[in-house]
């Protein structure tokens, strides 16, 4: 059981931003949306997610991640926050188990 509680940590964390969205803000409602405002600045990410108006955009490193900020500071809206956050990696079976790093 030790071992198995500790597979989250081999897998790592990766940079990512969460966005709470408000209901008004349509520029970004979509994953679609956002991975084409980000492409069009040049900025790669691994994933995005959007569940219950939060986005959550995944990165390889930390620069990508300060370019994403960069170009989704235009489009946050007053009414939405966004923040720097880390994610874990693990497979989504993995997480599922409620293991902690």
């Amino acid at each position: 059981m030790l071992a198995l509680s500790a597979m989250p940590s081999w897998f790592g964390e990766k940079p990512a931003i969460e966005i709470k969205l408000s209901q008004t803000n349509e520029h970004l409602n979509s994953p679609f949306k956002l991975s084409s405002l980000l492409e069009g600045q040049g900025v790669d990410s691994k994933s995005i997610k959007l569940e219950n108006n939060v986005a959550q955009l995944v990165f390889d490193n930390e620069v990508d991640q300060t370019k994403a900020r960069n170009v989704l500071g235009d489009w946050v809206g007053k009414d939405d926050t966004m923040s720097y956050s880390y994610t874990s990696v693990a497979p989504q079976w993995l997480q599922s188990m409620a293991l902690r790093q």
